[in-house]
């Protein structure tokens, strides 16, 4: 019976181990395991928390993703993707700087397969310390300035800037720079840039205008040279004249509105009044500057300088002989009894001509009757030249005595064909037309 019971026993255990073994041969031969990688984006976990501790990342290449390997029943892996795992390195563990390497976690949430292996099991990081450190920016202007135009000023807004970065990379850092360029410069100009940064080899860091973004307000004033016009007012003292009148320096530089600018070529000085004067000047004036333009140099003084000179005169002496007689009568005799008379002539300007033979003395007897007269002396001159004072001649008019021949004939035929002196018509043309100078 014994015998009998055990030898059932076995051959049951038997069964049951074989249906166990064709249960595993018909799964595997309908539902077969396989293998599969999948992608994982990897998780950076409490990376916030180092600037919280003034720290950072440097010189590190940390994955996006990691590759992972999991084994399985055919219809689970065909259901499985990258998005049924979870692959994280945590940096809250990290306290300073220095180098360390974090370890990959990957987190299967899918209890159908498993995971046998990875392609990143750590990440090794460069942890350094974020500093601050402050800069002087230096602003590089470039270009070409328009004739006539200076740059009077060049500043920033702002000058300094704090740089906070990587303690690495902030000192690499040696200068600032904010490039300016312009081309035909004739305004103000105030716009912003992007700053550069150089190393002490004076070579621009790459990456680190885009990385820091450091703007800057960039302003240059310029100012424009104009003429200085010299203004006088009044006239000089009789036979004085204005020969030349002088700034110094005799231009300036100006700023202001570039559509004032534009237009302005000189700027006229304070009218000087020289009323009366009969020597130079010299003095100190200020500009009539136009609304909005003022001096680049406010300490600018305008010396003036006006040269006064007497004009040139000459002394004649005209002889009674010289001095034609205009609006004679018939019936009287005319006779100059003035022997001489001195005339003085003035030139307009210093370089007048004294043509003398141009001068033509004459004097009108119209209404005059019997008697001595003194009557006024006319001088014809050239235009170059004026006459200073006014002259009189005495002349003596006697009545012919009538006779038959002559009585109630009076004729005017001469008044347009006068002699000189008294004397006769031919008497006058033989008389020597020059002056007699002192």
């Amino acid at each position: 019976m014994n015998k009998y019971l055990s030898s059932s026993i076995v051959t049951k255990i038997l069964s049951v181990i074989f249906a166990i073994l064709l249960w595993f041969v018909a799964l595997n031969s309908r539902n077969p395991l396989g293998t599969k990688t999948v992608v994982v984006p990897l998780s950076q976990e409490n990376y916030n928390e180092l600037s919280q501790k003034s720290l950072g990342l440097y010189n590190t290449s940390i994955p996006q993703y990691v590759n992972v390997a999991i084994q399985g029943r055919k219809d689970a892996i065909n259901e499985i993707s990258g998005a049924d795992f979870k692959a994280i390195i945590d940096f809250s563990d990290i306290k300073r700087a220095g180098e360390y390497e974090l370890s990959v976690h990957i987190i299967n949430e899918n209890n159908g397969v498993y995971i046998i292996g990875t392609n990143y099991k750590s990440v090794k990081v460069n942890i350094k310390d974020i500093i601050k450190k402050t800069f002087q920016v230096k602003l590089m202007p470039e270009g070409t300035v328009r004739r006539g135009y200076i740059i009077t000023k060049s500043f920033l807004t702002p000058d300094i800037v704090e740089i906070v970065g990587l303690e690495p990379e902030v000192n690499a850092i040696s200068s600032v720079v904010a490039p300016l360029y312009y081309e035909d410069l004739h305004e103000n100009i105030s716009t912003l840039v992007n700053c550069r940064f150089y190393n002490a080899n004076n070579e621009e860091l790459i990456g680190y205008a885009t990385k820091f973004n450091i703007n800057a307000s960039a302003n240059l004033e310029i100012a424009k040279e104009v003429a200085v016009k010299p203004v006088v007012e009044g006239e000089p003292m009789k036979y004085y004249s204005v020969e030349d009148k002088k700034v110094a320096p005799e231009k300036v530089f100006v700023q202001g509105p570039s559509d004032a600018l534009k237009e302005l070529g000189e700027i006229s000085t304070v009218p000087y009044n020289i009323e009366g004067q009969f020597e130079s000047v010299n003095a100190t004036v200020g500009l009539q500057l136009p609304e909005g333009v003022t001096l680049y140099d406010q300490n600018t003084e305008i010396a003036l300088s006006v040269i006064i000179e007497k004009l040139p005169e000459r002394e004649y002496s005209i002889l009674k002989d010289q001095i034609r007689i205009y609006g004679r009568k018939l019936e009287y005799t005319y006779n100059i009894i003035t022997p001489d008379v001195s005339v003085k002539l003035v030139g307009k300007s210093k370089d007048a001509a004294f043509n003398l033979t141009s001068v033509i003395p004459s004097i009108s007897v119209n209404y005059l009757e019997e008697g001595v007269h003194e009557v006024p002396l006319a001088l014809y001159v050239p235009d170059q030249l004026m006459i200073d004072g006014e002259y009189t001649v005495t002349v003596e008019i006697n009545r012919i005595a009538s006779s038959e021949d002559t009585e109630g004939n009076e004729s005017n035929e001469n008044n347009e064909n006068p002699t000189a002196g008294g004397e006769t018509d031919d008497e006058n043309d033989s008389v020597d037309a020059g002056f007699f100078s002192r």
